[in-house]
């Protein structure tokens, strides 16, 4: 498991005697969330009350709140001994998440198409959509991922609208996400970040109906490519959603042999 930096939440004693509030139980909701983005809590990992409390510094009561959301939002499930683990995607979790997206994401090249003249929002698209380049360039999955979430959310903040960004963060991308970027074979990345380009040019052309579409024909090339390589038993497996190269390669040719 990877080690964790300390945090001001981890060293915030301060919210240990606070009673139960929305500021603790987001904070431990944003806690878990970022371990699960990290891969530290992976699909599967039992989430113990008591630990998370002491490393948050809150009472027990917000992490138990914190978890019945997340349920709520299916990020955690429940055993029957009442335990609570990182929920474990299926196959179909993907794919039907991917076509949510599609929407949404294309709504949000829109939005930024629109307002990509405004100040410094030009800028700010070309340097996420460089360091996403850069990073798949370097065959380092777990970079590459993070380099798309900040991209997802450099256009979700030009854009404007901040249900945007409210409805993106309830679609838990950083959850579903990963399984995607995995399970991408490596003769297709090419044709996937030329598609991605495509995007990137509408948006910074100013052509928000251009931008849409091409987002949306991006996100369906990406579910084509994963309705024909996710592997039927995703659900059962229980390495971290992001992992090096070495071990992606791995996992291809496990999951190759599956099928």
């Amino acid at each position: 498991m990877a080690t964790t930096k300390k945090t001001e939440l981890d060293s915030d004693e301060s919210l240990a005697s606070e009673p139960l509030t929305g500021r603790n139980v987001d904070a431990v909701m944003q806690f878990i969330l970022d371990r699960i983005r990290t891969g530290e809590y992976a699909q599967g990992q039992p989430l113990v009350a008591r630990d998370i409390a002491r490393r948050v510094g809150v009472s027990v009561a917000p992490v138990r709140e914190a978890l019945h959301r997340l349920w709520g939002e299916g990020i955690v499930e429940f055993h029957s001994n009442r335990s609570a683990r990182v929920r474990r995607l299926s196959r179909d979790d993907v794919l039907h998440a991917s076509e949510v997206w599609e929407v949404h994401g294309g709504l949000m090249a829109r939005l930024a198409a629109e307002r990509i003249k405004i100040d410094d929002n030009a800028e700010r698209v070309r340097a996420a959509s460089a360091a996403m380049v850069d990073r798949r360039r370097r065959l380092d999955p777990a970079s590459y991922f993070h380099a798309l979430m900040k991209y997802q959310d450099v256009l979700a903040e030009i854009g404007g609208n901040p249900y945007v960004m409210a409805v993106k963060k309830r679609l838990h991308t950083e959850f579903w996400t990963p399984a995607s970027v995995l399970y991408i074979p490596d003769a297709a990345w090419t044709e996937y970040l030329d598609s991605f380009v495509r995007v990137n040019t509408a948006i910074l052309e100013g052509e928000p109906q251009e931008a849409e579409s091409e987002y949306r024909r991006h996100v369906r090339f990406a579910r084509s490519l994963l309705r024909r390589h996710l592997p039927k038993d995703l659900h059962l497996l229980v390495e971290p959603p992001v992992v090096s190269p070495a071990k992606r390669n791995g996992r291809s040719r496990r999951a190759s042999q599956a099928r």
